[in-house]
């Protein structure tokens, strides 16, 4: 057929079409890409919850073969493992679904590519997703960023530090956040000194953790503690409160009723006992150390009561035992001076008055 025969095409008909499929094309792309995400994610899912199904039911040898299997399986493997250990909800320490977490948890720690130097996310996930379960290694090896501390790391170590069931985990978040001058923080740490359902945590946050922030509100969560279950909590607060900024006289009660059990009270309490005695110029105070003085089953408080003692007297301590003098070589072990604070108070007790004590 001769060229001049064939059909005229309009100029305007191609580039229409083919804007036309191009559009098409980008339609279906609209539509169907996310479809496919939402499948695959719906299909990860799907699996996730299979090997959690799985794990749950299998013995612990069985389990223990499921997750060797999986580890083995690479990255993807791995992320299935932390499906199955991480959770947004605290494990129930002793529970079944704890004992299939802590298995997994333990997994995917072993599998860890770079424990020195876990990134953020990492962190977050070993900090908030396993609550309730061992992970120690894990705690010890979190570290601040050196480029600044994200709102979300504080959040989870400040969720851990309230709510966290496990004990170590607890305290590490409370070690871990008390550089922080962060009101969220700051709020935290008073919360956990009085509601923290573990002593040591509450222990750390009256002794470090209400140092920063408002002055006034921490000193109402120092005098809430004086009402702690724990003997070591109570007077660490009361000595907490004896310490400037607060000087505060509100726990010496707690400290005078400590000296009845003080047998039982660890070495740290005992000093803090002596050292919150002797800040306080109150003549019940005095009292109290005098009696710490004579029957304190340890030397070193011995001592700083006796340094207490002398700072109150002033310049008219009574004269040490002569006796006392002896030199033994032993500078650690030696007794310190005999004088008689008993004899001494029994004296100056009705002449007590109430500048001594006070820091010069």
């Amino acid at each position: 057929m001769d060229s001049t025969d064939a059909p005229e095409t309009d100029p305007g008909e191609g580039p229409s079409r083919r804007t036309l499929f191009g559009r098409s094309i980008l339609a279906l792309l609209a539509i169907g890409l996310p479809a496919a995400l939402i499948f695959l994610a719906f299909r990860v899912e799907l699996i996730n919850a299979y090997y959690r199904v799985r794990a749950a039911r299998a013995t612990p040898a069985e389990r223990e073969k499921l997750l060797d299997e999986l580890a083995s399986r690479g990255a993807s493997g791995r992320r299935t493992i932390d499906a199955i250990a991480f959770d947004r909800a605290p494990a129930r320490p002793g529970s079944p679904e704890a004992e299939v977490r802590q298995h997994a948890l333990d997994v995917a720690w072993a599998n860890e590519p770079d424990r020195n130097a876990l990134s953020e996310e990492r962190q977050i996930r070993y900090l908030i997703g396993a609550r309730g379960l061992d992970r120690d290694e894990a705690l010890d090896a979190l570290r601040w960023p050196q480029d600044g501390v994200s709102s979300a790391l504080t959040a989870a170590a400040i969720g851990v530090l309230l709510d966290d069931p496990n004990a170590k985990a607890s305290l590490t978040a409370c070690q871990f956040l008390d550089d922080l001058d962060d009101p969220l923080v700051v709020g935290a740490f008073r919360d956990a000194a009085t509601s923290n359902p573990h002593p040591r945590t509450r222990l750390w946050a009256v002794r470090f953790g209400l140092d920063l922030g408002d002055r006034e509100g921490n000193r109402e969560a120092l005098r809430r503690a004086l009402r702690d279950l724990d003997p070591a909590v109570r007077i660490a607060a009361a000595h907490t409160l004896s310490l400037p900024p607060f000087e505060d006289a509100a726990g010496l009660e707690v400290l005078i009723a400590a000296l009845d059990f003080i047998g039982e009270l660890d070495t740290g309490s005992v000093r803090r006992l002596a050292d919150g005695l002797g800040r306080t110029a109150d003549e019940r105070a005095v009292s109290a150390l005098v009696r710490l003085w004579k029957d304190a089953p340890m030397l070193l408080v011995r001592r700083i009561a006796d340094e207490r003692l002398r700072r109150f007297a002033g310049e008219e301590p009574p004269d040490p035992d002569a006796s006392s003098d002896e030199d033994d070589g032993d500078d650690d072990a030696a007794e310190p001076e005999e004088r008689d604070w008993a004899a001494w108070w029994a004296v100056e007790r009705g002449a007590f008055p109430e500048q001594l004590g006070e820091d010069e």
